[in-house]
């Protein structure tokens, strides 16, 4: 029914969410209590303040390469609706989807996860970065100097030993994502 929802996984309560309807996602509640919030508003609770930045992932769709692409679009123009540009910056697994993002708005930020694509392709797509596991910057180090040279965006996830970050940091890595920000900041403020 094209209504977008916020939840990790692509399971909700035991529903494959883009296989049912948001009516139907209504008759479970999250452990709190609460529904399972819309993009929307999740989007507008976000812009009530000015200090952090909503990364929106949106997910490939298990049917098809046609509704990923469906996905990439709606998430932008929801966010277009909202003016929430100033707030938001997409990643997404879906190489597809992250390019009718980018046509259906040419300023989207949006990175790439996957990682099965050179940062010289990303920047001929009109990809903003990468946000790739570190595993695969382990393999492709160079790739982390080569996206930066083109002016693309790095981040790596998730990233929860001193060893690895040190060693992204050492490479010139512009964000790291992990469950362990208290020892990332130590690291930083230990590196300065």
């Amino acid at each position: 029914d094209e209504v977008l929802v916020v939840n990790h996984d692509g399971e909700f309560e035991g529903m494959e969410i883009e296989k049912v309807t948001y009516q139907e996602l209504l008759t479970k509640q999250l452990p709190n209590g609460e529904k399972i919030p819309t993009l929307k508003e999740y989007l507008l609770e976000g812009m009530k303040q000015q200090k952090t930045k909503m990364i929106l992932e949106f997910k490939p769709s298990g049917i098809s390469v046609a509704r990923s692409e469906k996905i990439g679009e709606l998430v932008v123009k929801m966010v277009h609706e909202l003016h929430a540009e100033d707030w938001v910056e997409y990643i997404t697994f879906s190489y597809e989807g992250g390019l009718k993002a980018i046509s259906t708005d040419p300023e989207a930020k949006v990175s790439y996860l996957t990682g099965d694509k050179s940062p010289s392709q990303l920047k001929g797509a009109g990809f903003y970065g990468f946000d790739y596991n570190f595993r695969i910057l382990k393999m492709k180090p160079e790739w982390i100097q080569e996206a930066r040279e083109l002016g693309l965006i790095t981040n790596s996830w998730t990233v929860n030993d001193p060893e690895t970050m040190n060693w992204l940091l050492d490479q010139g890595i512009d964000q790291i994502t992990t469950d362990e920000p208290e020892l990332l900041l130590e690291i930083l403020k230990s590196r300065n």
